[in-house]
């Protein structure tokens, strides 16, 4: 038997990385993709969700997430068009400014199981000059290759406990 020997997912730490680090390839096996925001949140933001919302200038920000905890729960249920029919939000929020992505791509020069890192931004303020949020595709359908995907820009890497489960979200904007 010849070949490699499947490595561990790496850990790495988003808080370290410079705002131009390129991941790359990643060692090990094709696994699923996963997405895991930086291990500190940032601080001076504020901490719930309607104030926060103000503070991005994305005022619907705690309808949004009510909306996300109603599919949560109900699965693939149709929305209810009344908010008021989703649970209520209260919980505080921490914001992140970046997330690493892990995913299978096989087009890409990759590690031995086609797997490949990607360092997402969503970052205010970079040195005071402009912000920088990143582009990313988001599943929007069932139909096969780019089909089922949208692009999307990040506006926003957040996280927050509900009902003792912590939730990890990117806010992004409605397709146009």
């Amino acid at each position: 038997m010849g070949g490699e020997l499947p490595q561990e997912e790496e850990e790495i730490d988003v808080n370290e990385l410079g705002e131009n680090d390129d991941l790359g390839p990643a060692a090990g096996p094709q696994t699923m993709s996963s997405i895991h925001l930086a291990s500190k949140p940032v601080e001076g933001y504020p901490r719930y969700a309607a104030s926060l919302g103000e503070h991005i200038k994305q005022p619907q920000l705690h309808n949004a997430i009510r909306c996300y905890l109603w599919g949560v729960q109900h699965g693939d249920s149709v929305q209810p068009t009344n908010v008021q029919a989703c649970p209520p939000f209260a919980s505080p929020i921490s914001v992140f400014h970046s997330a690493i992505a892990r995913f299978y791509a096989p087009s890409d020069v990759c590690g031995a199981g086609g797997m490949h890192l990607e360092h997402i931004w969503s970052h205010p303020f970079p040195r005071e000059e402009h912000t920088h949020h990143d582009t990313v595709f988001v599943v929007t359908g069932d139909e096969p290759s780019m089909l089922g995907l949208t692009v999307a820009r990040v506006v926003l890497f957040f996280s927050f406990k509900f009902h003792d489960v912590v939730h990890e979200c990117a806010l992004v904007p409605p397709s146009l």
